[in-house]
């Protein structure tokens, strides 16, 4: 929380350009090394508990996840919830507690995101490739994840922005379950470009846009 919290103020503060940046800095961070997990199993290992890869910087943009999943309004009213909660206040926290508050307000089970993203290792690369047909179009979404092991596939909501050609822009939200999922959405324009996740709130690497 105390990284996830300085890049929140940094982008209350900074230029929108400068704000992606960082994201995209932390990301790449993050994705350097193909294994390790958020969770700490080795509570002997200093080097460990302190990583600045995993413990702060992954961390954080997991944070950073839930906020996209959940949307600002459930996410920062489930942290306020989180952090006033008696049982909780001027104490020790676990894991669980901040899932409970997280599921509570949005009503939505987070298991998989805990078991992918918290205690399992490694990031997806997504591969997209998409058809334009009139105004309607369809995508297909691939990926491959860097520690398969540990995790075979990550369960996200991909952001993916298409653009038309006299300026129209629309922000598309493909809620990604399985592997090789194909989407058909009606853009209202014809669309001549996509961008996936343009404002940089997924833990990813290595993607590709294919038309």
């Amino acid at each position: 929380f105390a990284s996830y919290l300085t890049t929140l103020y940094m982008e209350s503060v900074d230029p929108w350009a400068t704000s992606l940046a960082n994201r995209r800095s932390e990301t790449n961070m993050v994705t350097s090394l193909p294994g390790g997990s958020v969770k700490v199993d080795d509570l002997t290992n200093t080097n460990r508990i302190f990583s600045s890869r995993l413990s702060y910087y992954k961390g954080a943009r997991l944070l950073f996840m839930l906020q996209w999943i959940l949307g600002d309004d459930k996410f920062f009213q489930a942290v306020n919830q989180y952090l006033n909660d008696p049982a909780l206040r001027y104490g020790y926290a676990t894991t669980p507690d901040l899932k409970y508050h997280l599921e509570n307000v949005s009503g939505q089970n987070l298991d998989y995101f805990f078991e992918q993203w918290y205690e399992g290792e490694g990031y997806p690369s997504y591969q997209v490739t998409w058809y334009p047909a009139g105004n309607n179009i369809t995508f297909n979404i691939g990926q491959v994840t860097s520690s398969p092991s540990s995790v075979g596939f990550f369960r996200l909501p991909l952001p993916v922005l298409v653009l038309g050609a006299n300026g129209e822009r629309k922000l598309l939200v493909l809620d990604n379950t399985h592997n090789n999922q194909s989407f058909t959405e009606n853009a209202g324009f014809a669309v001549v470009s996509v961008e996936f996740d343009p404002e940089a709130w997924l833990v990813t690497r290595n993607n590709t846009v294919v038309k």
